[in-house]
């Protein structure tokens, strides 16, 4: 501003083109701070290097699981024929989409985050804490043999069903067991889809608006995963 020419109405011109500058400096800074921050604004104090974490624990078991921890193998009723998957990911990163186009199919059944919408955090904590994965993995498979007899989000009939799952956060026991998780799901045959959110700067701005219309609502009930416009325009 101490650089702008003496004559007036050339100082005015300057000014408000120095002020039209302004939001675009404020976009790059907010944008630069966003790729810095350490996201640990995620439930649990969860960091995007979780996705390199699972991935790479993933390969690890590929490639030897002669190495696996002995786990004790889960009682499944032989009735129970339909294939079972888990969807892993991590908070905002398009899950209830993916699971919601899953359900809509008539030979699948997919749940949504069982553990947090069935279990309390109290106790969801406790299951992480055993020394062993068997209550975890009971408890998943009783999702599993309760899914098929719920509501779909579409057909009111669960005829036809070959699929069934559901969705598993990071912090909702998949880091909590690591790669004696994947020793198990490989053991019972159970399919995993990991899906990841590449851009993590709309993550981030997801999970923001998202908490800020929990404390806030900008339009109407808070809605996780608002569909209509004026809603989705107002978080």
């Amino acid at each position: 501003v101490g650089l702008l020419p003496n004559n007036k109405q050339s100082r005015h011109d300057s000014k408000a083109k120095v002020k039209s500058y302004l939001p675009v400096l404020g976009l790059l800074a907010l944008t630069l701070w966003a790729l810095l921050d350490s996201f640990t604004y995620l439930d649990g104090g969860a960091d995007p290097r979780t996705d390199e974490v699972w991935r790479s624990l993933a390969e690890e078991v590929a490639i030897s699981d002669a190495d696996a921890v002995e786990i004790s193998p889960i009682e499944v009723p032989p009735a129970f024929s339909l294939q079972k998957f888990i969807v892993i990911s991590e908070q905002r990163s398009g899950t209830g989409l993916l699971t919601s186009l899953l359900d809509h199919h008539s030979n699948i059944r997919c749940g949504h985050e069982e553990f947090n919408l069935q279990l309390d955090k109290t106790h969801l904590h406790k299951l992480m804490q055993h020394d062993t994965i068997d209550p975890y993995m009971q408890q998943l498979h009783l999702f599993m043999e309760e899914l098929p007899h719920s509501k779909k989000i579409k057909f009111g009939q669960n005829q036809n069903l070959t699929h069934v799952g559901f969705e598993i956060m990071y912090n909702q026991g998949v880091m909590a067991y690591h790669t004696n998780l994947l020793h198990q799901f490989r053991r019972e045959n159970i399919k995993v889809i990991h899906l990841i959110r590449q851009n993590k700067l709309l993550q981030y701005i997801s999970t923001r608006s998202n908490d800020l219309d929990k404390r806030e609502p900008a339009d109407g009930p808070h809605d996780p995963h608002p569909t209509d416009p004026q809603k989705s325009s107002a978080v």
